[in-house]
Parts: C-alpha cells; sequence; structure tokens
C-alpha cells in the first residue's frame, strides 16, 4: 500500500505542482488564525481536529495544482462569534484553510460558556468490555480514529482528546457516561453544524 503511494505522488508531481504538507502545517494555521480573533477582542471559541491514523487524502487546489497530506490528514473547524454577533466556522486542513461560513443560531458557543466549570473535569474514559466470562476476548479491529477539543474562553483554554472507539455502545461499560458528558455533547452539535456546510464551503486559493 505505501508503495502505491508513493507511486501515485511521483505521478502527481511529474504532471504538475505539488504540495505535502502535516500536521505542524495545520496548527500553524489554526495557531495564526487565533491569535487574529484575539487581536480583534474575540476571547471565546472552540474547534475540533478530526484524524484517523495513517488515512491520507488528495485533493486538487483551485489554482489547478494538487495537495496529498504528508503522512496522516488532519480537518479542523473552527466555531467562533464575528463582529457582526453571527456564530461563524472556518475549516483548516493539511492542504490550506476554507472561507467562513455564517450560522444564524449560536447555541454552540452559548453551551460551552454554561458548561465551562463542568467541562474542567470532564474526561472520555477508555472503551470497557462488559466481562462475559473468565477467558479474553479477542479483537482484531484496529480503532485509530481520534478527536481533539481545543475550547478557549476569556483567556483560558481546555483541550480534551479521545479515541471515537470509547463512544462505541456494543458492550462499553462506559458508553452512557461518556455520552452524557458535556464535551461529547458539543461535539454532537459540531458534527451536526459540519454536516449543514458540507457541499458550502470553499477553498481559499494559496
Amino acid at each position: 500500500m505505501k508503495k502505491l503511494v508513493c507511486l501515485l505522488v511521483l505521478l502527481l508531481m511529474a504532471h504538475g505542482a505539488f504540495a505535502q504538507r502535516d500536521l505542524a502545517f495545520v496548527n500553524q494555521q489554526v495557531e495564526a488564525f487565533t491569535k487574529e480573533l484575539a487581536l480583534q477582542g474575540i476571547d471565546t471559541w472552540i474547534w475540533t481536529m478530526r484524524y484517523c491514523d495513517g488515512r491520507t487524502e488528495m485533493f486538487r487546489m483551485p489554482d489547478g495544482t494538487n495537495c496529498f497530506s504528508k503522512g496522516t490528514y488532519y480537518e479542523v473547524y473552527l466555531f467562533y462569534t464575528h463582529s457582526e454577533g453571527k456564530m461563524r466556522m472556518k475549516k483548516f486542513d493539511n492542504c490550506g484553510t476554507f472561507y467562513p461560513f455564517d450560522f444564524s443560531d449560536d447555541t454552540l458557543l452559548v453551551q460551552l460558556n454554561d458548561n465551562w466549570s463542568s467541562l474542567e473535569g470532564e474526561e472520555v474514559k477508555a472503551y470497557q468490555e462488559v466481562v462475559r466470562s473468565e477467558n479474553p476476548e479477542l479483537r482484531t479491529a484496529i480503532h485509530n480514529c481520534r478527536r481533539k477539543l481545543s475550547m478557549t474562553k476569556d483567556g483560558q483554554q481546555l483541550d480534551k482528546m479521545y479515541n471515537l472507539f470509547d463512544l462505541v455502545e456494543d458492550t462499553n461499560l462506559n458508553y452512557k457516561m461518556n455520552k452524557n458528558l458535556n464535551l461529547i455533547k458539543l461535539e454532537d452539535q459540531m458534527d451536526q453544524l459540519i454536516d449543514q456546510t458540507t457541499s458550502n464551503l470553499n477553498r481559499v486559493k494559496q
């Protein structure tokens, strides 16, 4: 599989401009943007990073060049209140940024503010198998999809990270507790908002 990916990369490089960007590039973009928000007097925002270890993506960019994620593909969705009072979302990934998208409802940021105290102490518990016998059960699936959640309010920052497998119901003893966490409810709200923008986001030309 790796040989196939390398061959594809070489072919793309031979047929036009090509870029590979990693997690450091994504982090730099997000950090630069949040610094801009702070300079504008915006002090509350929340972003979610989604990725699956080893999953790569390739994109045709607006200028006709190709971009292939270097290693794992990362996407970040950042929600904040614009100076006009609307909640906005901006997307970032290995290949650049997208134009912001406005929402009429800012419930997400209201929930962040209202539940800040409880969010500070919340952590997603790891998947715990219901013991059905004295013999261990064999699991062969690899669960490598993760979420990172970063919340900022009045200069304070909270960072949380978890594996999506921890939210699987199945025979998970911690499923109900995890699903009732405010941070998971925030993620669920973001999922719904992101779904609304699927066909409405456009890349910023680099």
